[in-house]
């Protein structure tokens, strides 16, 4: 195992290279603690990388929709990008309504 680190937020960032570039993705680590942000790791790499989703409870470690959900509900995307999956659009439902119910401005 390499460094261990304790951050207050993470952020990852997975971004396809066009083809004149010498791999296909990039990878990226941010990383902020206190008022200090941090690029602290940058991986290239030329096979699709791929993630997974696992909750420890206590005794054993297992794949976990929630908290794929419960990550995917802080992705950060661009304005004028709009959700891809049926995932993605009952994630952003969800997060609006929260972001509603806690303005006060929520009606059913």
């Amino acid at each position: 195992m390499g460094k261990l680190l304790t951050v207050d937020d993470l952020e990852i960032i997975f971004e396809k290279q066009s083809d004149d570039h010498d791999c296909r993705w990039c990878v990226y680590v941010r990383a902020r603690k206190g008022q200090k942000e941090k690029n602290i790791l940058m991986i290239k790499l030329n096979n699709k990388p791929y993630t997974r989703f696992l909750k420890n409870d206590g005794t054993i470690v297992k794949n976990s929709k929630d908290v794929l959900k419960d990550i995917m509900s802080n992705i950060v995307q661009l304005i004028w990008e709009m959700p891809v999956s049926k995932l993605e659009k009952d994630i952003m439902k969800k997060s609006n309504k929260k972001k509603l119910k806690k303005s006060g401005n929520y009606r059913n």
